[in-house]
């Protein structure tokens, strides 16, 4: 066996440091949290609905909703 050659097998050169610990108490980090959800007030709604009744032009349906 040559030895220049590495033979260790568990070092690994391009491994990623382990992620930095979060805070005691801090479930930001943990794949369990839920996002929290966004909410659209009613008059918000009917105002979209007001702009895609006015809209006229081909292809505004689709701009309005993006």
């Amino acid at each position: 066996m040559d030895p220049t050659q590495n033979t260790n097998k568990t070092s690994l050169p391009n491994a990623l440091p382990a992620p930095a610990a979060g805070r005691a108490g801090d479930d930001s980090t943990s794949p369990h949290t839920k996002p929290k959800r966004r909410f659209f007030t009613a008059a918000y709604k009917l105002s979209i609905l007001e702009k895609l009744d006015a809209a006229t032009e081909r292809g505004a349906t689709g701009v309005i909703l993006r």
